[in-house]
């Protein structure tokens, strides 16, 4: 009958219309999915030549990173562009100030974009010369909840008195309300730092490397020792967010799946 094959015809359309709804949906989030999956890890290498500081930048991750630029403890800095996964650039200074006598702190922040022109920030922090450790140094992540904070423990590893300026290196991601302390330590004396983290801004399921630089003056030189810490950014408010929106897209495509199923079999008894 014609009414009854017109009423097939656009039910079956309805549904097919349906099902690229679903493949389109699900096609959004297996893009979003693979978007998430890729990663840039950039890692820096610092090596003292004969008057001359080389540096060695790696991309260790599977996502080019685009407009790299290094900054060398704000003094000098150098722009690389792009860096493939997998490729290095070698940076070569000369400059006289990273010779200084004693032990000195090679701080490196680099500056970068991902495919999306999202900016991200890395820090490396590296000791040159000639070091004596007579202090250590161990920093941790101890944030809970919404209060953010990193723990320096610095321990006198001698007999004498030090007096050790505490600096925190992190990417710009981060900002620290009291990013350098002072503190005086007895002999084989043991003390904690702690640093507030005023607001981090970096995205949702990312992890940053943070340093702490302790530097004191001994026999007319520099010695430095330095920790390193990894602060993991898991904001769970915008994680359960994220889930409510998944869990209201899986509700609405089985409800489409239901509804299309329904009226294939309704319009099905017609035939």
């Amino acid at each position: 009958m014609p009414i009854k094959r017109k009423i097939i015809k656009a039910t079956n359309a309805s549904l097919i219309v349906m099902q690229k709804s679903v493949y389109f949906i699900v096609s959004v989030l297996l893009a979003i999915g693979l978007v998430n999956a890729a990663v840039i890890t950039i890692q820096t290498q610092v090596t003292v030549g004969d008057g001359n500081l080389s540096i060695e930048t790696t991309n260790l991750g599977d996502e080019a990173a685009y407009n790299v630029r290094l900054d060398v403890n704000d003094i000098t800095s150098q722009a690389i562009k792009t860096l493939t996964p997998e490729e290095s650039f070698v940076f070569v200074t000369d400059d006289k100030k990273f010779m200084e006598q004693g032990s000195f702190p090679v701080i490196v922040k680099t500056f970068y974009e991902d495919g999306n022109g999202y900016p991200f920030s890395a820090v490396s922090v590296s000791v040159t010369g000639r070091t004596k450790q007579g202090i250590s140094v161990s920093a941790k992540d101890t944030s809970s909840g919404s209060d953010k904070e990193v723990e320096v423990e610095v321990t006198n590893l001698e007999d004498d008195d030090k007096d050790v300026n505490i600096s925190l290196v992190y990417p710009d991601t981060i900002t620290v309300i009291n990013p350098k302390q002072r503190i005086l330590l007895g002999p084989f004396e043991t003390k904690i730092v702690n640093f507030r983290l005023e607001k981090l801004t970096g995205l949702q399921g990312s992890t940053y490397a943070f340093f702490a630089v302790g530097e004191y003056e001994e026999e007319d030189s520099r010695q430095v020792q330095v920790g390193n810490g990894v602060i993991d950014y898991n904001d769970q408010t915008n994680k359960q967010n994220l889930n409510n929106i998944f869990i209201i897209i899986l509700v609405i495509l089985i409800g489409i799946f239901i509804i299309g199923q329904k009226n294939q079999k309704k319009y099905l008894k017609f035939t």
